[in-house]
């Protein structure tokens, strides 16, 4: 049997493998997707992917440039034999890598570095009056931070560290105040009221936590009693806030 033959054959078979597994994946979801159905597309991690697999399908496809496959078998040079494989084994390796859990744990991680919320604004006009906001509030006993971690969510950047929200319940001194939390961060974030519920409690969990360093357990319908809520304690905070 020609041994190009058997080169060509093992090299499709390899391009075959990828392009069989890239449609099993993205052949369905297409599908569902002309149906109207849910699919599974995560942007973040599916777009790198394509493009990874466009790279690697390219480099794959090298040795039939330039009738690289004569090339190869009849070569008997080293780098000429290198200059057709190499392309081929990164085009291999590249596939490879964007089905791995790294990748997803790379491509998936720049959604969490990504801040959700860079398109809302806070209310502050000037590093200065965020600074006195800070002060009365750790004065209060409200929170306990330092004023980089405060600026952060300021500037609604990827915090180094989440603020501690120390108010408690006054009939259950053990309990943390969420209602005052909640309120807090209302008067200090432009747009806040027409967040969703569960935008208000994944902005609150990324820049605050409890005395223990912990997530705050923040409920849909604790938010909810917050938007009824008119209680003078609610008051006191935006009053400490506009002082």
């Amino acid at each position: 049997m020609d041994k190009a033959f058997i080169v060509k054959g093992i090299i499709v078979a390899i391009c075959a493998y990828f392009a069989i597994r890239l449609f099993l994946r993205y052949g369905v979801m297409f599908i569902l997707f002309m149906l109207n159905e849910p699919t599974k597309w995560d942007k973040q991690i599916d777009k790198p992917r394509l493009l990874f697999h466009i790279i690697g399908l390219i480099l794959l496809a090298s040795p039939f440039y330039s009738n690289g496959i004569q090339q190869l078998v009849h070569s008997e040079g080293l780098l000429v034999q290198l200059s057709y494989w190499m392309p081929f084994l990164a085009g291999a390796f590249i596939i490879q890598l964007s089905w791995t859990s790294k990748f997803k744990n790379v491509y998936g991680g720049i959604k969490k570095k990504i801040s959700p919320f860079r398109n809302l604004e806070t209310t502050f006009s000037s590093e200065a009056e965020a600074t006195k906001i800070y002060e009365r509030f750790s004065q209060e006993g409200y929170i306990k931070t330092d004023i980089v971690a405060f600026m952060a969510f300021v500037n609604l950047k990827t915090p180094i560290k989440r603020i501690i929200w120390q108010d408690k319940i006054a009939r259950q001194p053990k309990r943390i105040n969420r209602q005052s939390l909640i309120e807090f961060v209302s008067n200090l974030v432009i747009g806040f009221e027409s967040l969703e519920n569960k935008q208000i409690i994944a902005l609150i969990d990324r820049y605050f936590c409890n005395p223990s360093q912990q997530s705050i357990k923040i409920s849909s319908k604790n938010v909810t009693d917050w938007r009824n809520n008119d209680s003078a304690y609610l008051r006191k905070i935006s009053n400490l806030i506009k002082a």
